[in-house]
């Protein structure tokens, strides 16, 4: 292994790094501050910690670059797939990927050689120290970029879910339907399960089956969806009603392109 301990030691490195730091102090970049829930904190627990990445997201105040980014792709994943990792930490680090892929583009990387002026500005200044150390570090670096899967891959990897959705939200759509229209205080009109299989039960008789199948999941596929998703029904529900130009919000969500 080569010894760089006289590299890291010598004077001609630490002057380097202390006109780094002053660049990005002129520059006035967000940083992190430090009372601050770490991204790991907030993201790589065992339990995506979707209150508090929300309030990161949605904060008017700016927070240093990438961060909302990467939470906004986690939120989304969590969202659709609550009790999927893999699934969140993958649309996470698409979004590591994309941001330091503009911030390379900024600095003309895409069509000029490299220098170290050029990789300077790039990973220090637009990319940001706070995200390399609390975001790609974390998320697995390098490594972590082997070990993803494409828009084009994470596209397929959604599209056996989407019929589930598709019949869950339409579960939602025909209960709420329900609660709009019959306001009757003596009747709880919450959105249950048993309610929903009751109304897709009375669809699957009326159109048949064959017909029934090429719109909506079966009934122990429909239950799976909704036991394991419950806690973001109303979330993804939410999304399939918001208008993004020609496309819902959850049809950008399952296209892997959350930005």
């Amino acid at each position: 292994m080569i010894d760089l301990s006289d590299i890291f030691e010598s004077q001609e490195l630490s002057e380097a790094v202390k006109a780094v730091e002053v660049l990005i102090a002129r520059r006035q970049v967000p940083r992190k501050i430090a009372t601050e829930k770490t991204f790991r904190e907030l993201a790589l627990g065992k339990t995506f910690q979707a209150r508090d990445a929300l309030a990161v997201i949605s904060n008017g105040e700016p927070a240093y670059p990438g961060l909302k980014a990467v939470l906004s792709c986690g939120f989304v994943g969590w969202a659709l797939f609550p009790t999927d990792s893999g699934m969140r930490i993958t649309l996470m680090t698409q979004a590591v990927l994309r941001h330091m892929d503009e911030a390379e583009r900024s600095v003309g990387l895409a069509d000029e050689p490299i220098t170290v002026a050029r990789d300077i500005v790039a990973r220090y200044v637009l990319t940001g120290i706070d995200f390399l150390t609390e975001i790609y570090d974390e998320i697995g670096g390098y490594e972590a970029f082997t070990r993803i899967a494409s828009l084009d891959i994470m596209a397929a990897l959604f599209e056996p879910y989407s019929k589930a959705i598709d019949t869950a939200n339409r579960a939602l759509t025909y209960l709420h339907h329900g609660a709009d229209r019959f306001k009757d205080p003596e009747f709880d009109f919450a959105p249950s399960l048993n309610r929903a299989i009751t109304i897709f039960n009375h669809l699957k008789k009326a159109w048949g089956p064959i017909e029934y199948g090429k719109i909506y999941v079966s009934r122990s596929l429909l239950h799976r969806r909704w036991s394991q998703t419950k806690v973001t029904l109303a979330l993804v529900y939410a999304a399939s009603t918001i208008r993004v130009n020609r496309k819902t919000l959850l049809q950008i969500m399952l296209q892997g392109d959350y930005r």
